[in-house]
């Protein structure tokens, strides 16, 4: 019966989704089987190419329903305990096996219509889905860059729109302009036949692997924040992969002054930032002590992903407090957070950011890879962190007042619910809203968002068979 409310509850937004890993494994090998691809028959790899007789590998047509099961196992986090790899190995790595299908543009549209349909079955108003297009275009550019130790921002840059970076933009927002039609007319908007995902405000963050070589990972973020500034479905950027690998370690600094140089460039880009994803006893101490820190400090991230390891972090506390009086939210993702870093329960610091007064989020990170949804995360959220609904209700707001829609917020004080003055005295839902809070919601996509949560969590809260549950 928990999951039951909190699968009803409005939840306002999930602004920490990866697209290619939320897609579950059934669905790419749907796709598999339509286009006849192969399989690596060690591996289950998906290559791009239809399968050729006497290739040595397996056309997805042919699976048997015993192999069907060990791909699904392969791409996700299901039965994972007979896996041969540890959580975090056998996540990061399931991205590799489908990436054949989750990184063509040809299925992209597929993919957001499963996510957004899921999204609106649980009354999930807004997805800021990280997606990658482009990526191979703008990674060879950054290739063709010479890179030197201690180069020089502002001219890495020049070279870059000099080369071929405002071309690369122009193909990316044609690719969502693609994309985003597709998926439309996937999920049939604007019919009769109109399927949940199409109630779901769809918005993207534009992904930068942190993984590559120095030249690399800059035109990747180059590129982000200036798609960001073309295209108005991108609300910011956010810098992914895993944190523990010799690169991101070598280069985390150097990466949080890129970003710190280029929201100079573009103050209007909004960051988001996997910080924290890691765990004592996974990297030595010394790599535990300044990657939040530094991403809110530095980069100016306004949210950060994850943010386990932040009671090893020197300054902590400050740290905290700066989060707090500035306002950078937390991305919690408790499955995830528990598959790759086995931190959960009491080990988890979801508590401390509460009681420090940063505000949280529950999100999703990769639900098909995990195989949950974000109904899952509150019920989590609930049961092993022993939240209550009214703390649940001001994270399902939280995910909206820290969104990276345009406008002003409906919150004037977000902890106590106090609204700004034009609003403070219309009743949400009420089919009559007065001129000033009308202009107000009109002239501001997040607080328009946040005036519809209000409205059905109203709703929600006045069905009879919730009385006496909460």
């Amino acid at each position: 019966m928990l999951r039951q409310f909190l699968q009803q509850m409005p939840k306002g937004a999930d602004v920490h989704t990866h697209l290619s890993g939320a897609v579950y494994a059934e669905t790419y090998l749907k796709i598999a089987k339509q286009e006849n691809h192969c399989l690596d028959d060690v591996t289950y790899k998906i290559t791009a190419e239809p399968c050729k007789i006497d290739s040595g590998d397996i056309s997805a047509l042919e699976l048997s329903k015993k192999e069907h099961q060990k791909v699904v196992d392969r791409y996700s986090a299901r039965n994972i305990e007979f896996s041969e790899k540890n959580g975090h190995d056998h996540f990061f790595d399931s991205f590799g096996l489908f990436g054949a299908i989750s990184s063509s543009n040809d299925h992209q549209a597929t993919m957001i219509s499963e996510v957004a349909n899921r999204a609106g079955s649980q009354n999930i108003q807004l997805l800021e889905l990280m997606i990658s297009v482009q990526s191979k275009a703008i990674k060879r550019l950054g290739g063709d860059m010479q890179w030197v130790s201690n180069q020089n921002f502002e001219e890495a840059r020049k070279w870059l729109l000099e080369n071929g970076l405002t071309d690369v933009v122009i193909a990316g927002k044609k690719d969502l302009d693609s994309i985003a039609s597709a998926s439309q007319k996937q999920m049939e908007c604007g019919t009769y036949r109109a399927q949940p995902g199409c109630n779901v405000n769809i918005r993207f963050l534009v992904q930068t692997t942190r993984n590559g070589a120095p030249a690399q990972v800059y035109a990747q973020l180059a590129y982000a924040f200036e798609l960001a500034k073309a295209d108005p479905r991108v609300l910011g950027i956010n810098l992914v992969s895993p944190e523990d690998t010799p690169n991101a370690m070598r280069d985390y600094s150097l990466q949080m002054n890129m970003i710190h140089y280029l929201s100079g460039i573009s103050p209007t880009v909004k960051i988001a930032l996997h910080a924290g994803e890691l765990a004592f006893g996974d990297v030595p101490p010394e790599n535990l002590r300044n990657h939040i820190t530094d991403a809110v400090k530095i980069a100016g991230a306004s949210r950060i992903g994850h943010g386990v390891d932040i009671g090893y972090e020197d300054n902590a506390i400050e740290t905290l407090r700066f989060m707090k009086q500035k306002g950078v939210a937390v991305e919690i993702c408790l499955t995830s957070n528990d598959l790759i870093l086995n931190i959960k329960g009491k080990k988890h610091p979801l508590k401390d950011y509460m009681e420090a007064g940063v505000p949280v989020i529950l999100a999703s990170d990769d639900e098909g890879i995990s195989r949950i949804d974000l109904t899952n995360e509150y019920v989590r959220a609930a049961v092993e962190q022993g939240l209550n609904y009214s703390q649940l209700k001001q994270i399902s707001r939280n995910s909206l007042t820290w969104s990276f829609l345009q406008g002003p917020s409906l919150w004037l004080n977000p902890e106590k619910a106090e609204r700004v003055a034009a609003c403070r005295n219309d009743v949400a839902g009420s089919a009559k809203i007065s001129t000033p809070c009308n202009a107000f919601l009109v002239n501001s996509e997040k607080a328009a968002e946040q005036w519809r949560l209000e409205a059905a969590l109203q709703s929600f809260e006045k069905l009879p068979v919730w009385i006496g549950k909460r």
